[in-house]
């Protein structure tokens, strides 16, 4: 019972409706029930992590066309006090009306462990993606994201092509979310071999990754069977060192 009453609190989401509806707090709530999937969600306290932030922008690269300006995960992080799922905490463990002093924050306890519910994460997501995000290229990215299948109604015939350019989107964004994941934010090295010119390619951080094997500016190669292809370039990633 109480899942459902949170059911409702995520469809009637307070967020920006001009213009276009503001994406931060619905991509914020697709990123915790990531988390908690992944058993990441592990006690109510929930600290404002550089990886709670790079799976943020990651997430956003799907509504990057149609927001264009530098996202901030502070406005959700702080903001999503006004729908009850969480209180934000300042640097002392102190709830704070600062939006830049929250650091952290403590969920409802309900609201958490519904987060932990595979059941409620599935109605949450297709909730999300639904309501809040009417173009149908960022549902059919959003869909490919978090796994879960797009609903019939949801693919017409003349928009094959567009879903399948969406599917793409979404597969970059879980591209960006594994390097990552295998770099572990510490600087590794991360290791590519082009097999067309046979190169030994050498990135740092997660970032210049990203920023180097990328055909545009916040945009990734394409991921197909482990490769990274990027015009007639094939690449491998080799690991780390």
């Amino acid at each position: 019972m109480q899942c459902e009453t949170w059911l409702k609190v995520v469809s009637n989401l307070r967020v920006d409706r001009k213009g276009t509806i503001a994406p931060h707090k619905p991509l914020l709530l697709l990123v915790l029930a990531e988390l908690a999937e992944q058993g990441k969600l592990a006690s109510t306290f929930l600290r404002l992590t550089g990886e709670l932030v790079f799976r943020f922008l990651a997430y956003w690269t799907v509504v990057a066309e149609r927001r264009p300006q530098r996202p901030d995960v502070h406005l959700p992080f702080y903001h999503m006090r006004s729908d009850g799922c969480w209180t934000p905490l300042d640097v002392n463990g102190q709830p704070t009306l600062e939006r830049r002093r929250a650091l952290a924050a403590i969920l409802d306890e309900t609201f958490f462990a519904c987060l932990n519910d595979p059941d409620f994460r599935r109605e949450m997501r297709r909730i999300l993606i639904a309501k809040y995000f009417t173009d149908f290229a960022e549902r059919a990215a959003l869909y490919q994201l978090v796994g879960l299948p797009v609903p019939p109604d949801a693919i017409v015939k003349e928009d094959a092509r567009l879903y399948e350019a969406a599917r793409e989107r979404g597969r970059e964004a879980r591209f960006r979310l594994t390097v990552g994941e295998k770099s572990r934010f510490r600087g590794r090295t991360n290791i590519f071999f082009d097999e067309q010119d046979e190169q030994r390619f050498e990135f740092g951080t997660v970032e210049e990754t990203v920023g180097r094997c990328s055909p545009a500016a916040s945009r990734l190669p394409t991921v197909h069977r482990g490769f990274r292809l990027r015009g007639a370039v094939r690449w491998r990633w080799r690991g780390r060192q």
